[in-house]
């Protein structure tokens, strides 16, 4: 189970031509089978929208983003500080 709270400081790790980020990665923390354990999840960029997220234990994998974040991400609801 994610741990709330546990991500923070998520960087862009590339930006399309037009500046915008193509890509960021977040490390978070959550409780597994083995106990507490880190993770990470990649979310890729297509023409400035959030298209597909990576989780590290299916790294091939992509999963759609839930359709209401990308809107309002699309909308200036989520802004780089």
């Amino acid at each position: 189970m994610f741990l709330h709270g546990s991500v923070g400081g998520v960087p862009v790790t590339s930006r399309d031509p037009q500046g915008r980020p193509a890509k960021v990665v977040a490390n978070y923390i959550y409780d597994g089978f083995s106990g507490r354990s880190q993770g990470s999840v990649s979310v890729n960029f297509t023409d400035g929208v959030p298209k597909g997220l990576y989780f590290h234990d299916y790294p091939a994998t992509c999963r759609t983003p839930n359709r209401l974040i990308v809107a309002s991400y699309s909308d200036g609801a989520y802004q780089e500080k």
